[in-house]
This record gives structure tokens, C-alpha cells and sequence, in this order.
């Protein structure tokens, strides 16, 4: 029986610190929801900045082309959160996933904050941050 709860213990300390490593893949994985937005194609990095700072991200890399915005971020727990925002005419179709396994409820919030955000600054310069 010891053993055995040592061998148990012993797996679930190995998968623990298996998660620390952040991966991202190209695809999103299945099942992940877009929300399009009305979006101005370069407020993206800034409502994704404070679209971090209200869930406590830390941003690890971004990447822009001119239809594609790619910002990888790692949440306090470590596990990998990647957000992508395509170019689809005047709006931003944009995709959230969370983590290997995914997180259905912050990945919805992320994209409600997201989508927010962006409208916030839909047609101006500035605009003041209002959760």
C-alpha cells in the first residue's frame, strides 16, 4: 500500500511540473470558439495589453502580419494562453484557448474583454479602460 501511494505521489508530482512548459501550435485545437469583433485593426496589441493586466498575464511574445495578430501569454499558474485575432474586413475574428486541455469559461471572458476593449477604441485615439 505504501508503495503504492508512493508510485501515486510520485506521477502526479512528475505531471505537475510537466506543466510549467508552455507549447503553442498553430491550430487552436478543436471545440475553440471565435467571437468576431468590429474591431480597428491596430488597437489589437493595446486591448490585449490591458486585457492582461485585468487577468493577472504575463505577455511572453506577439506576432503581427497584416491579417494575422498572434499573442502568446502565460496565465499565474503557468499554463499557456494564446489569442489570435484574424483580419476579416472591418472586424477581427479572434480566438482564445487556454492551456492543453482548455478553459471554456476564462476563454469566453478573455474574448468578452477582448471584444470590450476593442470597441472602447473603435474610432478614436485613446479611451478611458471601464470593465
Amino acid at each position: 500500500m505504501r508503495g503504492l501511494l508512493l508510485l501515486a505521489f510520485s506521477l502526479v508530482l512528475a505531471g505537475c511540473g510537466s506543466s510549467q512548459r508552455s507549447s503553442y501550435s498553430d491550430d487552436p485545437g478543436p471545440g475553440q470558439a471565435t467571437t468576431l469583433i468590429e474591431a480597428d485593426w491596430g488597437d489589437i496589441y493595446a486591448s490585449v495589453d490591458a486585457v492582461a493586466t485585468r487577468h493577472a498575464l504575463g505577455v511572453v511574445r506577439k506576432s503581427q502580419s497584416d491579417n494575422l495578430a498572434t499573442i502568446e501569454l502565460l496565465d499565474v499558474l503557468g499554463r499557456p494562453i494564446r489569442i489570435e485575432a484574424r483580419r476579416a474586413g472591418n472586424d477581427a475574428a479572434v480566438t482564445v484557448a487556454v492551456g492543453r486541455f482548455g478553459d471554456p469559461n476564462l476563454e469566453a471572458q478573455i474574448r468578452r474583454d477582448l471584444a470590450k476593449r476593442l470597441k472602447q477604441l473603435k474610432g478614436v485615439e485613446i479611451a478611458p479602460i471601464a470593465w
